[in-house]
């Protein structure tokens, strides 16, 4: 139980500290470039998972099943993640330089996959060994540092520019960090050895589906943001964003306790096991969401007063319609975190796929009504996502000859 509370401590001071950079920015910078901030950083955060996600749970799968392979996977798992930071900041920036940044603050920016990418690693490798001192100070770490960084906003002028740099130096800083926590030297020593060019490839290519099912489960919250300052300018991305990103802080929990502290042990189960505790756990989540949708009701108002400007009022609204999401995501993690197995992982990410264009075709067709089209388009892919998750689930693990 103390290493849950850890983990959840860390968590939640995670969310925290990003969200209270999020308020602080949007306090400090002109509306129009929080607008900017939180468009780009959404794209940031859509495209980080592809760069260690993946890895980092395929990692994990694969030294529970086989625990003495762990040096092995290891040096797979960084050799892929390394490769795939240069491939992240090189896309990251070819899309800003299309969206009007500069280069200064594309680089700075996309220097948010330095950290986010090795993060997951250092999580996974964590779980392993049921370390969760390490897997706490790789949750709180970057954004805790970020938080910091931007703090020297109060001492020289608080720009666009000026914030992304005192990000770049937090994100660099955060890397190093990371880094060290995976027994550096251990690693350095070995990364050089020969491995099979053909396993190593068949690693990087399974990693891809764990990677899609982060990513994809990251685009459905922050695509709606990243799309509202193109369909409704950056005044409306900045409002949306202030309601989404309370929304996404109780997604935390769930995340935490299925996805950080459970799914190791998911992954030692027996499948009739399995089936049993996945079933009352989903269903003791769903009605937790509930009660987070009546406390989210009742105090919206005097929160979003209590935090944001008075020009933010408006996204009291959304978050109201948004709190709907919450049982049905806190039902699908706790049924998704028993799917991510060889078998179910390609339906559990075509599952999530579908719901993301399911989402994209309710935002334009429901875009009349502004950006609320956002919040209802977003509750509804929800509620796709948790039927659709369920049907998997029962056809798995009612399938007595899948192991």
């Amino acid at each position: 139980m103390s290493k849950l509370i850890r983990v959840l401590c860390s968590g939640f001071g995670a969310a925290g500290a990003t969200f209270i950079l999020q308020v602080l920015l949007s306090h400090k910078l002109s509306m129009q470039d929080f607008g900017v901030y939180v468009a780009a950083n959404s794209s940031l955060t859509m495209i980080g998972p592809f760069a260690g996600m993946g890895i980092g749970g395929l990692f994990l799968r694969n030294v529970c099943i086989s625990e003495i392979e762990k040096d092995r996977y290891l040096i797979m798992a960084l050799k892929c993640i390394l490769t795939n930071i240069v491939i992240a900041i090189i896309v990251g920036n070819i899309i800003f330089f299309y969206t009007g940044l500069n280069f200064i603050q594309s680089l700075c920016l996309t220097s948010f996959y330095l950290p986010a990418a090795i993060q997951y690693l250092v999580i996974s490798y964590g779980q392993v060994s049921e370390n969760f001192t390490k897997v706490s100070i790789a949750q709180i770490i970057n954004p805790m540092l970020r938080l910091i960084a931007v703090l020297f906003l109060f001492l020289i002028s608080p720009n666009l520019t000026n914030t992304v740099i005192l990000l770049l130096l937090a994100n660099i800083v955060s890397f190093a960090i990371l880094l060290n926590l995976i027994d550096l030297k251990k690693a350095l020593k070995k990364i050089s050895l020969e491995q099979s060019r053909k396993l190593l490839f068949s690693f990087y290519k399974e990693s891809f589906f764990y990677s899609f099912n982060g990513s994809i489960n990251v685009i459905q919250i922050q695509f709606s943001i990243f799309i509202a300052i193109h369909l409704f300018g950056s005044v409306a991305s900045a409002i949306y964003s202030s309601a989404i990103t309370l929304i996404t802080a109780c997604y935390i929990l769930p995340n935490l306790i299925f996805g950080t502290y459970l799914l190791p042990k998911y992954h030692k189960l027996e499948k009739d096991a399995l089936k049993n505790i996945s079933q009352f756990y989903a269903i003791a989540a769903f009605l937790l969401g509930l009660i987070f949708v009546i406390i989210i009701y009742t105090l919206s108002g005097i929160v979003i007063q209590s935090l944001y400007p008075a020009s933010f009022k408006n996204s009291s609204i959304l978050l109201k319609i948004l709190a709907v999401s919450l049982p049905f995501r806190f039902y699908s993690t706790a049924i998704g975190a028993a799917l991510l197995n060889e078998k179910c992982i390609k339906n559990k990410v075509t599952a999530s796929f579908l719901s993301l264009v399911f989402q994209i075709c309710l935002i334009f067709f429901l875009q009349g009504i502004g950006e609320k089209s956002l919040s209802i388009s977003f509750v509804l892919s929800e509620v796709f996502t948790a039927i659709v998750y369920t049907i998997i689930f029962l056809k798995y693990f009612n399938n007595k000859n899948s192991i």
